[in-house]
């Protein structure tokens, strides 16, 4: 287990905000999973409370083993043809790498998926 510090800058606070305001009024499903898998993604960081801030702020997520196997199992369990799903899993990678956290042993998926053009 270890603890990382990452800061919730301003431009991650924007780019999260406004990946969930272009999302949010979704009627397609690939959209529908990624605001949903966006607001998983928030609340299992924990930065909802910081998101409407005025400042950059300086706090610690704890990243465990626990942490990392369930982003995984969340992804695994979402990858699949379902266009819904698919945009869930995708979200988990999103905000992973806006917060610069690297998952070098992520789970590949179990079947074939069309593409989401």
């Amino acid at each position: 287990m270890f603890t990382i510090t990452v800061e919730i800058t301003q431009d991650r606070k924007k780019q999260l905000l406004e990946w969930v305001a272009s999302f949010e009024d979704a009627t397609g499903e690939h959209e529908k999973g990624l605001v949903t898998g966006l607001r998983w993604m928030i609340e299992k960081i924990g930065v909802k409370e910081h998101l409407n801030s005025e400042v950059a702020e300086v706090f610690s997520i704890l990243i465990n083993q626990d942490f990392i196997n369930e982003c995984s199992q969340k992804f695994e369990e979402n990858w699949i043809d379902e266009v819904w799903n698919s945009g869930f899993a995708l979200s988990i990678i999103a905000v992973l790498d806006l917060f610069n956290i690297q998952v070098l042993e992520f789970p590949t998926p179990k079947r074939t998926n069309r593409p989401l053009n």
